[in-house]
C-alpha cells in the first residue's frame, strides 16, 4: 500500500498473506487468510478473513475482514452486506458500530474497465469519497479518495476495504 500526497510515493504498509496451499487451491477468492502488515520491517497490523461460502448464494455468508493491531487489539472490520442491486460493505469500528458504507456496481467483475465504489458517511448519508479500481495494461491499481480530516482509523479501514474488494472481485492475489 502506498500513498501519493502531491505526486510523491512512499510505502505505507507491506502486506503478506498467510494461508494454506489447500485453501488457495480449493477456496480461491473465498479462502480464509491472515495477512500481516509491516511498516519499515516492523509488524504493525494483522488482517484476518474467515472462510466464507464462495458462491454467496442467497447472501447468507457475507464476507468479512477484521483489522487488528499486531497484539490482537481489534481496530475495526469490513463486512459485506446483502444487496440484490449493488455491492455494499459496512466499515465498522472496534465497537461494531457502522461508520462508513461503500457501495459499488452490481457487476464488479469487469476486466479492462475502471470501477468506482462510492464511500458514504453513516451520519448524513452523503458521499465523502471513492475507492476506484483502475485497470492498466493487465495490472490492478486502487485509488482511494477521502477527506483529509477523516479519522485515521477510518482511513486505515478504507485501505483494507480495497484489499477485500480486490480479493472478492478482481482476483489479484
Amino acid at each position: 500500500m502506498v500513498n501519493n500526497p502531491r505526486n510523491t510515493w512512499k510505502h505505507l504498509l507491506e502486506l503478506e498473506e498467510q494461508s494454506s496451499f489447500r485453501s488457495r487451491l480449493f477456496c480461491f477468492s473465498a479462502r480464509p487468510f491472515r495477512m500481516r502488515g509491516a511498516r519499515n520491517g516492523q509488524s504493525v497490523l494483522m488482517l484476518n478473513r474467515p472462510l466464507r461460502c464462495p458462491a454467496n448464494i442467497g447472501c447468507s455468508c457475507p464476507h468479512q475482514l477484521y483489522v487488528n493491531l499486531i497484539d490482537g487489539t481489534l481496530l475495526g472490520s469490513i463486512v459485506q452486506k446483502p444487496s440484490c442491486s449493488q455491492n455494499v460493505f459496512h466499515l465498522l469500528d472496534a465497537d461494531n458500530e457502522p461508520q462508513l458504507v461503500i457501495k459499488g456496481p452490481w457487476l464488479a467483475y469487469h476486466c479492462c474497465l475502471d470501477l468506482a465504489f462510492k464511500v458514504y458517511s453513516i451520519k448524513g448519508g452523503r458521499s465523502i469519497g471513492r475507492v476506484i479500481r483502475q485497470w492498466r495494461e493487465g495490472k490492478d491499481m486502487f485509488h482511494i479518495a477521502f477527506p483529509l480530516d477523516l479519522h485515521v482509523l477510518l482511513k486505515l479501514l478504507l485501505l483494507n476495504a480495497a484489499v477485500l474488494i480486490d480479493f472478492l472481485y478482481f482476483g489479484s492475489h
